[in-house]
C-alpha cells in the first residue's frame, strides 16, 4: 500500500479524517486518487458536502485542498475546517425525464 484514507460520514457529510501517502510515492497522483474515491463514496451515500481538518502551519497541504476544490469554512485557532460541495449529477435518459428534471429545478 501507498496511500491510506480514513472516512467518517457525519451531520451531512463525509469527513477525511486522515489521508497518507508513503513518502516514497508523494508527488505522483496518490492523494489526489484518494480525494477521488472519498468524494465518489460521498455522492454514493447521499451526502452533499465532503469535510477535512487541515492545520494553517502546514501551508502546502492547505494549498494541496485548496487545489482539490476545498475552501476553508471555519477556524479554530491554527486547525482549519475546510469543505467542498460536491457537484449534483442527475440522469435524463428521456426528453420526458429531462422535462420533469426542470419542472423541479424550476
Amino acid at each position: 500500500p501507498v496511500g491510506a484514507l480514513l472516512l467518517a460520514a457525519e451531520d451531512r457529510s463525509l469527513w477525511l479524517r486522515r489521508v497518507s501517502v508513503a513518502p516514497t510515492a508523494q508527488k505522483s497522483g496518490v492523494a489526489r486518487a484518494l480525494v477521488v474515491a472519498a468524494e465518489e463514496a460521498a455522492l454514493e451515500r447521499g451526502l452533499p458536502t465532503v469535510r477535512l481538518t487541515a492545520r494553517s502551519e502546514l501551508p502546502g497541504t492547505v494549498a494541496f485542498w485548496r487545489r482539490q476544490g476545498y475552501d476553508v469554512v471555519d477556524r479554530s485557532g491554527t486547525s482549519l475546517t475546510m469543505a467542498r460541495v460536491l457537484p449534483v449529477v442527475v440522469a435524463a435518459l428521456s426528453a420526458e425525464s429531462m422535462r420533469a428534471v426542470g419542472r423541479r429545478l424550476a
